[in-house]
């Protein structure tokens, strides 16, 4: 484990690392290195080893619990969201808090496409990528927008030839 050979102010660097976005400089500051040198120290902390090992072992351990958080978040938005009639009376669960929690699972879902920016796009013949984006607000007005630039493309023009009958 690269913990143990780890100094405190590298420690401190690592975390700091951790917790600005990645931002090597800053962190080194903040671990205490002077200003003049916290570019050169991040760039020589960030190529050691054992602090790359640190790092990746302290992300690894964020993901985790990252994750657990996420699936007890879940867990406990799906009691509400799916409660009984019975349960919602005896837990005292007002009708609107079992919608918000249904409503927060379609979210994060993203089962409620409406509600999303969306792009539809295709290659034409040269290879050039062509599209539409579409907005909630003018979704409607959008589609009908590529309905017509379809229907004008692959629609064709058909006139009825007259035949000139022999008799």
């Amino acid at each position: 484990m690269a913990k143990n050979k780890l100094t405190d102010k590298q420690r401190v660097f690592c975390n700091m690392y951790l917790s600005n976005g990645f931002n090597g400089t800053q962190a080194s500051i903040k671990a205490g290195y002077s200003k003049k040198t916290a570019m050169q120290m991040a760039t020589e902390n960030l190529g050691k080893p054992y602090i790359r090992e640190y790092l990746n072992e302290q992300i690894d351990l964020m993901l985790d619990n990252k994750q657990e958080l996420t699936k007890q978040w879940i867990d406990e938005c799906k009691k509400y969201a799916f409660m009984s009639d019975l349960e919602m009376e005896t837990t005292g669960t007002k009708p609107s808090d079992k919608k918000g929690f249904m409503d927060l699972l379609g979210k994060y879902l993203t089962l409620f496409a409406d509600k999303r920016d969306l792009k539809i796009t295709t290659i034409d013949k040269d290879g050039k990528e062509i599209g539409i984006s579409l907005s909630p607000a003018d979704r409607k007005k959008r589609i009908k927008e590529l309905e017509a630039k379809l229907n004008r493309k692959t629609v064709k023009k058909t006139t009825k030839k007259k035949s000139a009958k022999k008799k």
